[in-house]
């Protein structure tokens, strides 16, 4: 006779030497016969009925499954097994998991990615939960304005909880806020020694692409006591009405916003500095960076 399915079977396994007055030879036919039956009264005719629900083990999850497409990958949900497909929609995916489930996940991050921001006040964006461990200042934020048609875009000077100070300008009801997943590029123009006034007084960059300008800041090796007046000029003409500026004994500047953020500028021309102001005591060793995104990032 069989326990199951209340409980599992336990039968004598007979030994080479046993003889049929301890083990039964009839009895262990009758036991494996009855316990059979019983597999199949709980299982039933169709694969996946409602009796299925008793199984346990890897049993049930075969059953479950039913028959599963070439190269199917399973796994169990806590509740129920589920079929985790391949197939050609997941070629060149990779497998990857939240700490519990199993998914496929795109190899590479998007060169842009949505997240949920509105206008805070001047200069600022509002957002949905932080974003401090993705951006910092020198990530690129680029959306739309309210109608959805105008392109705007701008740099991260500095994020705090839920707000980011954007070096660019945002209006009431602007929409479609992506960051890039690269940071500005920049360009370091280094004047040796006591900054004096004069026009082309560090080297030429030359664009190797269509570029955007963003903004420009100083630094100095040794601060000064005055105020110091630098120009950024592309092909000798300035992309900043607010030119970075350097005052009192301070060793840095704050950033300086570029003109028509959304104005690009040609490559093959140059990018040059002018020194329009060195008053009072100069600074020494004169570091002026100057930051901006290639125009091709904007259509990725």
């Amino acid at each position: 006779m069989t326990n199951y399915p209340g409980t599992l079977d336990s039968f004598t396994n007979p030994a080479p030497t046993d003889y049929e007055d301890v083990v039964s030879h009839s009895g262990q036919h009758s036991n494996i016969n009855d316990a059979m039956e019983a597999v199949q009264g709980v299982l039933g005719t169709t694969a996946g009925s409602a009796a299925l629900s008793s199984l346990s083990g890897a049993q049930k999850a075969l059953n479950y499954l039913g028959t599963p497409a070439l190269g199917d990958l399973n796994y169990y949900n806590g509740t129920s097994w589920i079929s985790l497909a391949t197939g050609t929609a997941n070629a060149g995916k990779y497998l990857t998991t939240d700490g519990t489930l199993p998914s496929w996940a795109t190899a590479g991050a998007a060169f842009w990615t949505n997240f949920t921001g509105s206008y805070g006040a001047a200069g600022t964006i509002y957002t949905v939960g932080t974003y401090a461990n993705i951006l910092r200042r020198g990530s690129i934020i680029k959306w739309t304005d309210s109608a959805g048609t105008a392109y705007k875009h701008g740099m991260v000077n500095s994020i705090s909880g839920t707000v980011i100070s954007i070096l660019g300008t945002v209006s009431s009801g602007d929409k479609t806020f992506q960051y890039c997943i690269l940071d500005a590029q920049s360009e370091v123009f280094i004047i040796p020694g006591n900054l004096g006034t004069s026009t082309d007084i560090s080297k030429k960059s030359w664009a190797t692409d269509t570029f955007y300008p963003l903004s420009a800041n100083i630094h100095v090796g040794s601060a000064g006591n005055g105020t110091s007046v630098i120009d950024v000029n592309f092909n000798g003409t300035t992309m900043f009405t607010a030119k970075p500026t350097l005052t009192g004994t301070a060793s840095y500047s704050t950033d300086f916003v570029a003109d028509n953020l959304t104005t690009s500028y040609a490559k093959d021309g140059y990018i040059n500095i002018d020194c329009d102001t060195a008053s009072g005591t100069v600074p020494v060793d004169t570091y002026l960076t100057f930051y901006y995104m290639p125009a091709s990032w904007r259509y990725r």
